[in-house]
């Protein structure tokens, strides 16, 4: 039951990361880009994901920990720069205006 509620939790914030992404991506940077085109780049930058199923085993629990976020992060940013085909400045500009978007909604949400 909680590993479902757990997985419709990530699509929700996938599908609203991307298009907080778009929409400041877009609007303020420039960016060419559609929210179909943002969501297929960072689902695909989030599937490392996937090896969260093997931390529970001892001897790459630590390495994953240190290892997957890392790894989600600069796949991350790659996929926003490539689907809105914006340079590496304005790509750091898109993520953090788009973290301090979900910030503020967070405190409301």
């Amino acid at each position: 039951m909680a590993a479902s509620f757990a997985a419709v939790g990530a699509l929700g914030h996938w599908a609203i990361w991307a298009g907080i992404c778009y929409l400041v991506g877009v609007n303020f940077f420039g960016g060419k880009a559609t929210w179909g085109e943002l969501l297929r780049t960072l689902g695909f930058a989030q599937s490392p994901g996937v090896l969260w199923i093997f931390a529970f085993i001892p001897i790459l629990g630590w390495p994953l920990y240190a290892l997957l976020p890392l790894w989600v992060a600069v796949a991350g940013f790659i996929a926003i720069r490539q689907a809105l085909d914006i340079g590496n400045t304005k790509t750091v500009l898109t993520i953090l205006v788009a973290l301090g978007v979900s910030g503020f909604l967070e405190l409301f949400f």
